[in-house]
């Protein structure tokens, strides 16, 4: 990373020959940074071609957060009818007036509930998951992601979206 449009000098965030793990390339501290950066890349194949990209990023165009808090209670929940924990809790805080939209996501990346968009001002608030797709369905068993999508409601281009994990598991004692 340099700072500048045309950095006169370099320094390295991060450089290796493994391969890349979960999309990390690596991790670049911002806090104490302003105005404009560049970014550039590098990357060489073991029979020695070699390529490099730069992008420049305003770090006075932070994201927001919006999203301050989520999380779901339990973890893995169990919607088959015997009266115990039947429901999932999904719960969050936004620090501002967004329209949120809540997205059930199974295992394969599909959406299979979405909870209705709605405006809501700075706060904490709660959603229960039934363990049911958007058809009414009880889902099968297995790992489905909560996410939350928050979109400023002053100005649309800001948006933020943040998941949690949750289990589903019908099989009875």
């Amino acid at each position: 990373a340099g700072q500048g449009d045309a950095p006169a000098s370099w320094t390295t965030i991060s450089s290796g020959a493994t391969p890349v793990s979960s999309s990390v390339l690596g991790k670049w501290n911002t806090t104490e940074l302003s105005g404009k950066w560049t970014l550039k890349l590098t990357a060489a194949d073991s029979v020695g071609n070699r390529n490099t990209t730069t992008v420049t990023i305003d770090s006075t165009t932070a994201p927001q957060n919006l999203i301050s808090a989520l999380a779901v209670s339990p973890a893995l929940f169990s919607p088959n009818d015997d009266g115990r924990l039947e429901m999932a809790n999904i719960s969050y805080t936004i620090t501002d007036t967004c329209d949120v939209k809540i997205e059930i996501i199974d295992s394969q990346g599909t959406i299979t509930r979405t909870y209705p968009t709605s405006a809501l001002s700075a706060g904490t608030y709660n959603q229960a998951w039934d363990g049911r797709d958007g058809s009414d369905a009880r889902a099968i068993d297995g790992t489905y992601s909560a996410r939350l999508t928050a979109i400023l409601s002053a100005d649309a281009s800001v948006t933020q979206a943040e998941s949690v994990t949750v289990a589903v598991d019908t099989t009875g004692p």
